[in-house]
């Protein structure tokens, strides 16, 4: 398998002048890593996204799940060589608030968006938190600190390996896995997009430290010291194409979504509106607002409404062990989610049984992969085991939603 750091020291080698060097234009290497995998490992994104278009039309959103906002565990793995890039709680917390205002629309700068924008603009109804409890059900702050020996780590395959300096992934089907690491090569960050992970265990996001958060280290960053960098690469995370396009961009070339104006290439800095190109050459011309764009972190104000359904349509079928997890449930002694829910057979053929050892069972919901109802049942004398007979359901993953007095727990099936 082809490296990261060949793939990255190419990307800054061809990509990267000498003139936006010294002006810091923005430099995600979301797409190249992505093609690497395609060469690769024979993974189509054209494929997973022809897939996701017709699941967009359907609208699909998780307050199909009791929830209206989704609330989506982040693992920060800071690895560092130099002091200066053991960056702080302080500045790691600085960018969950990034993330958390500008998925909910409450970014400061969203007033300077001009209305035929606004009009299209969208509360994606994500929050991120740190993650408040581990993989092994343990309390955590969320951030793992790493020392490591190797110069810009994140450029290779080792920043996700424990054994080779970097830090193993917590399991990427519950957590948004960060890694806050030198990358090199003038890249700002990269993500991988869902489904298109090589190797599973790289799946998440790779943020040069002087550009997470909108404190500390990245004051040295202007013009993109406001934390818009790791919101650009959640979106590639959670399934958006740069607004120009999969691509390169051109006018032939296309993100999917209905309500982001076409557009030949990149914008850069900070435009004045309307900025107008071949492919958008009336007002209001571009959309140089959008979170996808390459502007200026002060001129990023946006997500549109059908960059929400996209992102909701992944989090509903590639990502859905993200709203099943349990990651930003706090520990305690009382806490539904100590009860080690399982659920057996699974995969199974005919009947499920659900099962937790201490009782209380109260109502049992189970969705499929597009947040559809099919089963729904209150119990009447609590129980500490459901069993259901599912010979007629469609194969297929299906998402099991528990409620325990004062909690809800979730599990994910497969019908074989």
């Amino acid at each position: 398998m082809t490296t990261v750091r060949a793939i990255l020291l190419l990307f800054g080698l061809f990509f990267l002048s000498p003139a936006q060097a010294f002006t810091q234009q923005r430099q995600c290497a979301s797409v190249e890593v992505r093609e690497r995998a395609e060469s690769d490992s024979h993974l189509s994104w054209k494929k997973v996204s022809d897939q996701l278009l017709p699941l967009q039309d359907q609208d699909i959103y998780p307050d199909k799940l009791f929830r209206s906002v989704i609330s989506v565990p982040v693992v920060v793995h800071v690895i560092w060589k130099d002091s200066a890039d053991n960056i702080s709680d302080d500045q790691i917390h600085s960018q969950l608030d990034v993330l958390n205002e500008d998925f909910r629309r409450l970014n400061d700068n969203f007033n300077i968006t001009p209305l035929s924008f606004a009009d299209v603009s969208a509360d994606c109804e994500i929050e991120f938190c740190l993650a408040q409890r581990d993989p092994d059900g343990d309390p955590t702050t969320g951030i793992t600190r790493t020392k490591t020996f190797e110069t810009n780590i994140g450029s290779g395959d080792h920043y996700y390996q424990t054994s080779e300096g970097g830090h193993n992934a917590w399991d990427v089907d519950k957590y948004v896995n960060i890694w806050v690491c030198e990358i090199g090569n003038g890249i700002f960050g990269f993500a991988t997009f869902p489904g298109m992970a090589d190797p599973i265990q790289s799946d998440g996001i790779v943020i040069e430290p002087d550009y997470f958060g909108r404190t500390g280290t990245v004051v040295n960053s202007y013009p993109n010291h406001l934390g818009r960098t790791t919101t650009h690469e959640m979106g590639h995370y959670l399934g958006l194409d740069h607004v120009w396009g999969k691509n390169s961009g051109g006018c032939n070339d296309d993100d999917d979504i209905l309500d982001t104006p076409p557009q030949e290439s990149p914008s850069d800095g900070c435009p004045s509106f309307p900025l107008r190109d071949i492919c958008s050459p009336r007002a209001p011309g571009v959309q140089f607002y959008n979170f996808m764009d390459n502007t200026d972190d002060s001129c990023m104000t946006m997500f549109t409404q059908g960059q929400k359904t996209r992102m909701m349509t992944v989090l509903n079928t590639l990502r859905s062990g993200l709203f099943n997890s349990l990651g930003c449930n706090t520990v305690s002694t009382t806490d539904p989610g100590q009860k080690k829910l399982t659920a057996y057979p699974n995969p199974f053929n005919n009947d499920i049984c659900v099962q937790n050892p201490q009782g209380d069972i109260e109502h049992i919901h189970v969705y499929d992969s597009n947040g559809v109802s099919i089963y729904e049942s209150m119990i009447s004398n609590r129980s500490d085991r459901i069993c259901i007979t599912a010979t007629q359901w469609p194969a297929g993953v299906y998402i099991v939603l528990i409620e325990f007095p004062e909690i809800t727990a979730a599990t994910r099936i497969i019908k074989q």
